[in-house]
């Protein structure tokens, strides 16, 4: 297993998201936490809040298992969740700046 696989996780699921690609920032509380970029919100999402077995081992999904661990520890905190989302073609450059800028604190180093 790599090293968040043999946590505890969460369903995550977030209706109505667009399909298309982008940048998002999650804030939890006021604070922001994450930034990221995926090719389809809804899809980057599911794969946040699914978590299988697969993704806990060595070549699995390691940041999906992270940030989910992560939003479970907020939830059970009684911390709100908030996901913002910005459609856009340029969305690697964009997270790239948004992570420099900010360093929010749920992206690895």
């Amino acid at each position: 297993m790599h090293k968040y696989g043999d946590e505890e996780f969460c369903k995550v699921l977030v209706p109505g998201l667009p399909a298309f690609e982008g940048v998002y920032a999650v804030f939890s509380g006021h604070d922001l936490a994450y930034i990221g970029e995926a090719v389809s919100l809804s899809k980057r999402w599911y794969d946040y809040g699914q978590i299988s077995p697969r993704k806990c081992y060595l070549g699995g999904q390691e940041t999906n298992c992270r940030v989910n661990k992560l939003i479970l520890q907020a939830a059970r905190r009684g911390t709100t969740m908030t996901l913002w989302f910005h459609g856009t073609n340029m969305r690697k450059a964009i997270e790239k700046e948004l992570r420099r800028q900010f360093q929010p604190p749920w992206n690895a180093v």
